[in-house]
């Protein structure tokens, strides 16, 4: 059933008559069309197996800002909610398909799509972790993340593991901008990412297939493709960005990045580390670019460019082009 604001499933803490802590097991169940959140775990324990979530609504009145989350796990008492899920659809929610914040959180093989907007210039975030107070820990493994909006997966601080996973086909918000594949920068409370890209694949984005603004993500077997710009003329595979002296780096092991319309690699007063790299096709295979008084700095070792039959020597440019700012968190 629903609760009086309209959500599907709702466990909290404790047991208000017991005190004792409270634990949520679903198996092989769909809740739809449920308001506001489909589901959410507050500071409590939760596994969530063989669960459909199908057609979050927003609130009737609009007044919490057009929300319609598919899952929102949260601390509230000083307590990380902890959620184990396995063999999860996600189809059709507003704002939020996977929330999270300040928690604990393992998802395997999750679908998730269709992440709609409730407004100009908002978003639809597929998967949406941040950390306020205590540092969310979130693995991400054998999932289909797609049809989002502003960003497909957005770390907000914390640590997110991505393994064997797609994300593709995330548009810009109606104002044109934004619309990253992978979004990592910093929490609330100042804290900086820690991302870590596996085997995954990261397509048909805007702006960055990934970008980091401070912070740093380890990549080993991604394929970085098909970036194009948005409004302002960003599209880059991978960007790395020391914005306003947040130290940004990264270490790049076998992964291809393709077909992206501005920069294959862009460094923006940050730190790289490339290995058994292939830069395919992209109009700038690796640039690099001074901010805010930081030099980047880039350590190569086997790294080829081409395109087609055409392969060339690799060389890093420095072209005075811009960097895009984070985003609103």
């Amino acid at each position: 059933g629903t609760d009086t604001l309209g959500r599907g499933i709702y466990v909290e803490e404790s047991d208000l008559q017991t005190g004792n802590a409270s634990t949520l097991s679903v198996t092989d169940s769909l809740v739809l069309r449920a308001r506001l959140e489909a589901v959410r775990v507050a500071s409590a324990s939760a596994t969530l197996t063989r669960l459909a979530i199908l057609d979050t609504l927003t609130q009737a009145s609009d007044d919490l800002g057009g929300i319609g989350l598919g899952i929102y796990a949260r601390e509230e008492t000083d307590t990380p909610a902890e959620v184990t899920i396995a063999q999860l659809v996600i189809d059709g929610t507003h704002e939020g398909g996977l929330a999270i914040e300040d928690s604990i959180v393992s998802i395997d093989a999750m679908t998730l799509s269709r992440v709609t907007a409730s407004g100009a210039d908002r978003w639809g975030r597929c998967v949406n972790v941040q950390r306020r107070a205590t540092e969310p820990v979130v693995t991400l493994s054998r999932s289909r993340i797609e049809d989002c909006v502003g960003s497909g997966v957005f770390l907000g601080g914390g640590s997110l593991t991505v393994e064997s996973t797609r994300v593709a086909d995330v548009a810009t918000e109606s104002s044109g901008l934004h619309g990253y594949g992978i979004t990592a920068q910093r929490g609330f409370d100042g804290s900086a990412p820690m991302l870590t890209l596996q085997d995954s694949l990261v397509a048909h984005s805007f702006v960055a297939g990934v970008a980091v603004f401070g912070g740093y993500v380890d990549i080993r077997g991604a394929h970085l493709r098909d970036t194009s710009p948005d409004v302002r003329g960003f599209g880059d595979g991978l960007l790395l960005y020391n914005y306003q002296g947040d130290t940004a780096g990264g270490l790049v092991r076998a992964t291809r990045l393709a077909h992206n319309e501005r920069v294959g690699v862009a460094l923006f007063g940050a730190e790289a580390d490339l290995d058994g790299v292939r830069l395919e096709c992209n109009a700038i295979d690796l640039h690099g670019e001074t901010t805010f008084d930081n030099d980047f700095s880039l350590e190569a070792g086997e790294v080829s460019c081409s395109c087609g039959e055409q392969s060339d020597a690799c060389k890093l440019q420095s072209q005075s082009i811009e960097a895009p700012d984070p985003i609103a968190p």
